[in-house]
């Protein structure tokens, strides 16, 4: 009689050292505005301020502002993180306008782009108060300036309530890591490394390392620091038996996901909207308050050895 394989099924839930390798965000898509020194309209979705302008004629002062809070912890972290702790202001054609932080003129000093040539940063960390913080943009309106949301990025995480409010908070370097978008990464755009190691009874002849769906664009997959291999597409597995051994196994993932978290469209009631239109980012008949954020991370991910 054959003697059947030894199965072993190993799930890689609870904790993994995180490590981000690209800037976290929080974006600011929401403001209130003045038109000419009247009254303050309600907070809005930007393109709102954007229509109640749009056929108005040039010359007058248009004033945003734009909340963001955050938290004491964060702020600590960010200043002892030996030039880690960055926290920047992206905004696109900054020099169209007049800044003020908190109420306070501020001067725009260029530091170079993020992500793309027109996002311009600008360090605003020493600025940035514990609580609520107000970024105001003032203009002279004229029908060629474009509204357009604005970011706040660097090294912190992002608090997530009911997917409708944020706020800057200390990153943790443990994470369960099954939907980032719930661990201080909602509205991120790049890559992260995981890191965690299991214990193997047996060196298997067989191991497929499988996740029920896409966990991110590209996961890429070591193993006791060889390059296993990336997972771009179905069926959403790797074989790994060559790279395993009975004992530890030190496992690292690095997820990359897509821009959509970051730019959108986040408000449509359709939610993922695979092909969108300018129309789409500003469809106030579907329009929901709550932001459309596509969960990424590690959940179900499993190994099978035999």
């Amino acid at each position: 009689m054959k003697k059947e394989k030894p199965k072993q099924s190993v799930s890689f839930e609870g904790n993994w050292l995180i490590r981000r390798l690209d800037y976290n965000a929080l974006v600011l898509d929401y403001c209130r505005f003045q038109i000419a020194g009247g009254n303050w309209s309600d907070e809005v979705p930007i393109f709102k301020a954007q229509e109640a302008v749009s056929d108005a004629k040039d010359n007058f002062q248009l004033e945003l502002s734009f909340q963001m809070k955050a938290s004491p912890e964060a702020l600590y972290q960010a200043s002892r993180r030996d030039g880690q702790g960055a926290i920047f202001l992206v905004s696109e054609t900054p020099e169209r306008f007049q800044i003020t932080l908190n109420g306070k003129p501020f001067t725009w000093q260029d530091a170079g782009f993020w992500l793309d040539t027109s996002f311009r940063k600008c360090s605003i960390g020493a600025y940035v108060k514990e609580g609520e913080n107000k970024i105001g943009l003032g203009a002279k309106w004229e029908r060629a300036l474009e509204l357009e949301t604005s970011y706040i990025v660097g090294d912190f995480a992002v608090k997530n309530k009911n997917y409708r409010e944020f706020a800057i908070i200390p990153e943790e370097d443990v994470v369960e890591g099954e939907n980032l978008v719930e661990e201080g990464y909602p509205f991120f755009a790049g890559s992260v490394e995981l890191q965690k190691t299991i214990e193997l009874e047996f060196r298997p002849e067989e191991a497929v390392l499988s996740f029920p769906d896409l966990p991110a664009t590209v996961t890429e997959v070591e193993i006791n620091g060889k390059i296993a291999g990336s997972i771009i597409w179905k069926p959403h597995s790797l074989e790994v038996a060559e790279f395993v051994k009975p004992g530890e196994n030190r496992f690292l993932v690095r997820l990359t996901n897509t821009l959509h978290n970051l730019l959108g469209p986040h408000h449509h009631i359709r939610g993922e909207i695979l092909s969108t239109s300018p129309r789409i980012f500003s469809d106030e008949a579907n329009w929901k308050d709550e932001y459309t954020l596509l969960q990424w991370g590690t959940e179900g991910m499993k190994l099978t050895c035999k």
